[in-house]
């Protein structure tokens, strides 16, 4: 009988212990280029901006618990969070890479890297959401050229609400005074020093 409850517990402890080891043995990395936003009652489409870029496993998110996550930029770790959202401010080549450990049996996996280029030019989103999710946060215009750049930003009647100069621009969705801008359509205005061509066009922010 002893011999019998010995056996029993040892089925039982192996069982446990097969289960509770994921049968996963790859891994791999995804860039996420846009994701669903919800404005005004609408699933709203929205580009991620040009200057961030969003990565994620293709590890099941009801899973997500079950591992750790180790993010490496050039062989370097920048992140252990379950994804990856990082900027870059300048055009180069980057490679993303990705180890996750499994909590219970302590094994690791590692992802084949992938080669990122990042772009040169500046593009402007036409959603800004500005709720500190790390998403659309704020506009970046960086100019590769350093040439100095005028952004002016301006409400449905025409006044203008926002004007920075620079070889960087940053606007999260503020007033000249700091003050924060309600949820509305604007219209900007960018302008560059040496450039012809000025961009105009609207944007939405949305709080």
């Amino acid at each position: 009988m002893r011999t019998l409850i010995i056996s029993a517990l040892f089925f039982f402890v192996t069982l446990s212990t097969l289960l509770s080891q994921s049968a996963l043995t790859s891994v791999a990395i995804e860039e996420v280029k846009s994701y669903t936003k919800k404005i005004d009652n609408n699933d709203v489409s929205v580009d991620m901006p040009y200057y961030s870029r969003y990565f994620k496993s293709d590890i099941p998110e009801a899973e997500y618990d079950e591992w750790t996550f180790q993010w490496y930029v050039d062989n370097v770790v920048v992140s252990t969070e379950v994804v990856l959202l990082t900027k870059f401010a300048k055009k180069d080549t980057y490679e993303i890479g990705l180890t996750v450990t499994n909590k219970a049996s302590g094994g690791s996996i590692t992802a084949t890297p992938i080669t990122i280029e990042t772009i040169k030019d500046y593009q402007i989103p036409n959603v800004i959401t500005p709720n500190g999710d790390g998403k659309n946060d704020e506009i970046v215009i960086i100019n590769g050229d350093n040439a100095n750049m005028t952004l002016s930003v301006y409400d449905k009647a025409g006044t203008l609400v926002y004007k920075n100069q620079g070889i960087e621009i940053y606007w999260k969705g503020l007033d000249n005074n700091g003050e924060e801008l309600p949820s509305n359509i604007y219209y900007y205005v960018l302008e560059t020093t040496g450039v012809s061509d000025v961009k105009k066009s609207f944007i939405y922010l949305y709080r």
